[in-house]
């Protein structure tokens, strides 16, 4: 796969500033649209009553189903790389065709995972770190640096929320180091 091309025309896109629509669709027409997706119809068949519309979302040629723009246009994207975020959403639409972290959650932005081992080397997602540019966007969260607070004239700036999960679920951080050292026990005896 050539990223730096897709790199390339994503930059083009974000250039171009273009505006997200809202548009109101009969479940029906639905169906229609993302007939090439079987977990989306299986979405729309199971949250969306029949003889209902939803919402959802174009930009240029791209058609979302979502619940609200994250971001009035393309212009307002600060950075975008071609990460394991994009492999998961193009695995989606070319089924077989990417490698993808199963499980993985992250789809609008960087994300860190901490994998670990087990005494029989079974790897385990941990701790996670990952940035979030969409909940500030949704709250209108909006700060002024201490150096700025006097000046009314510049816009507020946006914030940039840290997730971070450091031990991840901590019933399931307990039963690996459980496992490892139970295990671990038990290959010393074994080996013994």
């Amino acid at each position: 796969m050539d990223y730096p091309a897709l790199e390339k025309v994503s930059e083009m896109v974000i250039e171009e500033r273009q505006k997200f629509g809202r548009l109101v669709v009969p479940k029906g027409t639905l169906l229609e649209i993302f007939a090439y997706s079987k977990y989306t119809n299986q979405l729309i068949e199971s949250k969306i009553p029949d003889g209902t519309s939803t919402t959802v979302y174009r930009c240029g040629p791209m058609v979302d189903l979502c619940v609200g723009p994250h971001i009035p246009h393309t212009g307002k994207i600060k950075a975008f790389m071609v990460t394991k975020q994009l492999k998961t959403a193009l695995e989606k639409q070319y089924p077989g065709k990417w490698e993808i972290n199963p499980g993985d959650g992250a789809f609008y932005s960087p994300k860190i995972d901490i994998t670990i081992r087990d005494a029989l080397r079974r790897s385990f997602q941990c701790a996670t770190i990952q940035l979030d540019f969409q909940l500030p966007e949704r709250f209108n969260l909006k700060y002024r640096p201490a150096e700025e607070s006097q000046n009314q004239e510049k816009p507020p700036s946006r914030p940039v929320i840290i997730h971070r999960a450091i031990l991840g679920s901590l019933e399931r951080f307990i039963a690996i180091i459980t496992g490892h050292h139970v295990c671990w026990k038990m290959v010393a005896a074994f080996v013994l």
